[in-house]
């Protein structure tokens, strides 16, 4: 029950990466900045939430709502969002008086904000909810795939996972179904292979649908570093892109690869383990996330000394880190 607990701590608790900046807070006032790679502030914790630094600019938080900064700490878009997301194809998402749009790196409204969801712009495209249906608008706002789908998820590889109905399938930029409609659930493509569920569990297609590992699995991720994590029963292990099991499913949890390390319970704690199941960082983690830029949010409960949540390195070494109980 206590991993379980943090498990879901760290799940609601998110930090986000960007650049070379990494969001951090300070210890008693629960305020947001950034720190670099070694730990040292950059830009002072003043904010109450921040975003990660994208293309320059990072999202932040202050009295009068959300705006952006560049990575000196200079405001460059004033704060006046409900909500704001970071840019990605020089757009960001926001939200006014409950509705979704795009604004550009100055800050105009370029998309009016009609939506009622959105997602970041990749390639050109970007998934957008209205009327209760999903479809795809480019980057001037004009709608390229028409509002006929339940879900959908951006385009990868030239592919989109859309839902009709229940079930998922994945269409090209022009609208077409590639993949018909016939799977319960649909990851997107990452060289060349797409996570997907059938009645008989989850395995990978590739991108004319074909199966190219039979889906036998409890659950699957993408793959990163040639690595998907699959759940065989109680427990997880690895495969590579030929569905050979590369590490064995004796982990009773585990994180998806990132940057060649993944995060594994061994014994009652996390440590990690490379892409070929040595063992590089001793277990001794309560939480783990993902590695992005060389830096890993890990968390020690100790209750002696307290919760202990920061940022680790590859050898495990933190490089800062808070007690969030005195917050």
């Amino acid at each position: 029950m206590v991993l379980r607990s943090i498990i879901l701590l760290l799940s609601i608790i998110v930090f986000v990466f960007g650049g070379d900046l990494f969001p951090f807070p300070d210890s008693t006032a629960g305020r947001w900045g950034f720190i670099d790679c070694s730990g040292e502030w950059v830009i002072k914790p003043i904010y109450s939430n921040v975003r990660d630094f994208s293309e320059g600019l990072a999202a932040v938080k202050t009295g009068s709502g959300y705006g952006y900064i560049d990575e000196f700490g200079e405001i460059v878009i004033e704060p006046q969002f409900d909500e704001a997301l970071s840019f990605a194809e020089n757009r960001a998402v926001v939200r006014i008086e409950g509705k979704y749009g795009y604004i550009d790196r100055i800050g105009k409204v370029v998309i009016p904000a009609v939506f009622a969801g959105c997602d970041n712009f990749f390639r050109g495209l970007a998934a957008v909810k209205l009327y209760n249906r999903w479809g795809f608008i480019d980057t001037l706002g004009e709608v390229i795939v028409d509002m006929r789908f339940s879900r959908c998820s951006n385009f990868s590889e030239g592919l989109a996972a859309v839902w009709d109905g229940d079930l998922c399938g994945y269409i090209d930029k022009s609208g077409e179904w590639i993949i018909g409609a016939k799977y319960i659930d649909c990851g997107d493509f990452r060289d060349g292979l797409a996570a997907v569920q059938t009645v008989d569990g989850w395995g990978f297609i590739d991108k004319t649908g074909k199966l190219a590992i039979e889906p036998r699995f409890q659950w699957v991720s993408e793959f990163n570093s040639n690595r998907a994590k699959v759940i065989i029963g109680d427990v997880c292990g690895y495969i590579d892109s030929q569905g050979e099991m590369i590490i064995d499913a004796v982990y009773i949890y585990g994180r998806p690869f990132s940057e060649g390390l993944a995060g594994v319970i061994i014994g009652e704690k996390y440590g990690f383990i490379d892409t070929l199941g040595n063992l590089v960082i001793e277990p001794r983690f309560d939480g783990v996330e993902y590695f992005h830029n060389g830096l890993c949010i890990a968390i020690i409960n100790d209750p002696e000394s307290g919760v202990r949540r920061g940022y680790i390195d590859r050898s495990g070494r933190w490089i800062k880190w808070y007690n969030p109980q005195l917050r």
